[in-house]
């Protein structure tokens, strides 16, 4: 009997104490998230914009220009069905970018507002991806600007 009451209470002694993994953050570190979300969807915003500025001059200029030849070599057809695809293909990558970067953003604030760890860690393994992408496209990036160098 002794051992059994012994037992119950270590088992009622667990459920009430903080796991390990519980999040604990101090009023410094909630803002330093909350300034990482802000910033997040306003970089995130500001891509989208601009993506979306660059799409319409895409399609303003195949309106404005649809008989003159784009790229040497190509037909004004060819060379019009190459910069969309090239546009549409960078629309995707871009998409894929950013839907990480909000992914990661929202659940960070659901992860602070209901201390939730979980949410947090799953919100930082997106800005983890989105910033895998990133060095990724910077890496490719340079490496093109080098190769156009030579």
């Amino acid at each position: 009997m002794y051992n059994l009451n012994m037992a119950d209470e270590l088992f009622n002694n667990e459920k009430d104490s903080p796991s390990l993994f519980d999040v604990q953050l101090d009023p410094v570190a909630q803002q330093h998230i909350a300034a990482i979300i802000q910033w997040s969807r306003i970089i995130a915003f500001l891509i989208l914009g601009m993506l979306g500025i660059a799409v319409l001059i895409v399609v303003a200029g195949h309106g404005a220009a649809s008989q003159e030849t784009i790229i040497p070599g190509f037909s004004a057809s060819e060379g019009w069905g190459m910069i969309i695809t090239l546009v549409l293909v960078a629309v995707l990558i871009m998409g894929v970018w950013l839907y990480f970067l909000l992914r990661g953003a929202r659940l960070l604030k659901d992860g602070l507002a209901a201390s939730d760890s979980n949410a947090l860690a799953n919100g930082f393994r997106f800005m983890r991806i989105f910033f895998s992408i990133s060095i990724t496209l910077g890496v490719l990036s340079i490496l093109g600007s080098i190769i156009n160098i030579f």
